[in-house]
């Protein structure tokens, strides 16, 4: 590094066409193919896009719903329940087993956010109750799924 401060005053001045100076444009030549290889590469590599997230995502369009879940559940894991149709949406949220966990209203293209509290074993449904769609279980582990799922 102190080697490259010594041709610093040679750069400075004007019409220096020392060896210094041709030094200093190999070493910018070898930075920017340097850069570039660096780029290229990572352009290279494999890159899948999914989606992922610390909450179910729940998104209810007029003929299916979208479901991203998270991997695993925290106490603070919750359900957002995105409306994208042109009508409110009710519903609610019960575990298998019957208890009532949260009714929702959502109006049209707006969200709603549901805290999830499960005991251990408990599983959780959403039920649409208007307009009338079939009830689905919010998965952990699944990083995306449809309702009805695709063919």
């Amino acid at each position: 590094m102190n080697k490259y401060l010594l041709f610093l005053p040679n750069i400075l001045e004007k019409n220096s066409f020392s060896s210094s100076s041709s030094h200093l444009c190999y070493t910018s030549n070898m930075m920017k193919l340097l850069i570039f290889s660096t780029i290229f590469l990572y352009s290279l590599s494999p890159c899948y896009g999914y989606e992922k997230s610390y909450a179910f995502i729940v998104k209810m369009f007029g003929e299916y719903v979208k479901v991203v879940s998270p991997q695993n559940y925290t106490d603070d894991t919750s359900v957002i329940v995105e409306n994208k149709t042109l009508s409110r949406i009710y519903g609610k949220v019960v575990t298998h087993n019957g208890r009532l966990i949260s009714f929702f209203s959502v109006p049209e293209t707006k969200f709603k956010t549901i805290g999830l509290k499960l005991n251990p074993g408990e599983r959780a449904f959403v039920v649409p109750l208007s307009p009338a769609f079939q009830s689905f279980e919010l998965k952990f582990g699944n990083l995306s799924y449809e309702i009805p799922s695709k063919k």
